[in-house]
């Protein structure tokens, strides 16, 4: 079996129309578009669940844009109610799109027209993506590793 360390595989640079993004072996992110969230869990960090059993977890601030394009900011630990109520509402909203930037941005777009973004932390995990084929995470700083 392999070390911790040696499954950890650092992702490689795509272009996609101009735009340099990020892609996980076996494209971990791309492949949350068409789940369904089943559910939205608040703790100390915000978990949300799909259909086919994948978690991502927001564990620092972050935006949620509702479908007018007005943004929340919000902290995971104490989101205030507009942000609140608009994670809520994704309750069984299809994720439409989702990616990674160079700098370890997320974004994952929902059928409703609702955004959620979610920028790295210099001090600590931003967000974690947990799936059938293995974990992303956004360390801190930015840099995103992956392991399968």
């Amino acid at each position: 079996m392999a070390s911790p360390a040696r499954r950890l595989r650092h992702i490689y640079r795509w272009t996609l129309t101009g735009h340099t993004r990020y892609r996980q072996d076996g494209d971990m992110i791309h492949e949350m578009r068409g789940q369904t969230v089943t559910r939205i869990c608040f703790d100390a960090s915000i978990a949300i669940l799909t259909s086919e059993d994948w978690e991502l977890r927001v564990e620092t601030s972050a935006t949620i844009k509702d479908a007018e394009g007005v943004p929340h900011t919000f902290n995971p630990e104490s989101p205030d109610s507009a942000a609140a109520i608009l994670l809520v509402g994704l309750n069984r909203d299809v994720i439409t799109g989702a990616e990674v930037d160079s700098q370890g941005n997320l974004l994952v777009a929902f059928g409703s027209g609702c955004e959620l973004t979610v920028a790295p932390h210099p001090d600590y995990e931003a967000w974690g993506l947990v799936g059938a084929v293995g974990r992303t995470v956004c360390m801190p700083g930015g840099e995103v590793a992956v392991w399968s």
